[in-house]
């Protein structure tokens, strides 16, 4: 039987616009305390880029927080605790969901979410009701290598288009 895991507090700035909603953090991500962390997740690499910030140290935490701040992007997850045993999101049992409207209550200049991947988008139609929310949500691919089908091009029009629609960079 798997042990019950548990994800990260959100992370989020006060000027925070968009809120990226994962599954549940990877092995990786738990081991070193901060989200999308396995080199493979090629989230950091598409928020680099938007930042401008093309050699986005992807080992530097800080680095990761300087580049989320200005974009004014926030980070949470879809659940709150699982059963799993290694990273896939195939793996994961008996999940339990976090309050997303109650952070969106408490944070609310955000006014996208983006949803990252399958699971994330069936748990986050589970456990949340839509016409309550205050943001407008877009369900985009899994950033995950797991996902090898989509070309990182693709994801990073994807998300770019979502993420700067509407959105000041900050300096």
């Amino acid at each position: 039987m798997s042990e019950r895991i548990f994800g990260f507090k959100p992370f989020i700035y006060p000027q925070a616009q968009t809120l990226i909603l994962g599954s549940m953090p990877s092995v990786t991500s738990l081991e070193q305390g901060f989200y999308y962390a396995h080199k493979q997740n090629r989230l950091w690499k598409i928020v680099g880029k938007l930042a401008g910030i093309e050699d986005l140290n992807l080992e530097n935490v800080d680095e990761k927080k300087k580049a989320a701040l200005k974009l004014k992007l926030s980070f949470f997850d879809v659940i709150a605790s699982c059963e799993r045993e290694g990273s896939l999101d195939s793996a994961i049992k008996n999940p339990k969901g976090e309050n997303i409207k109650a952070l969106l209550d408490k944070y609310p200049n955000i006014t996208k979410i983006i949803v990252n991947g399958g699971l994330a988008k069936k748990l986050f139609l589970k456990f949340n009701k839509l016409e309550e929310l205050h943001a407008q949500v877009f369900f985009l691919p899994s950033t995950s290598a797991a996902n090898a089908a989509m070309s990182f091009d693709k994801l990073y029009t994807l998300y770019s288009s979502v993420i700067l629609n509407d959105a000041k960079i900050s300096s």
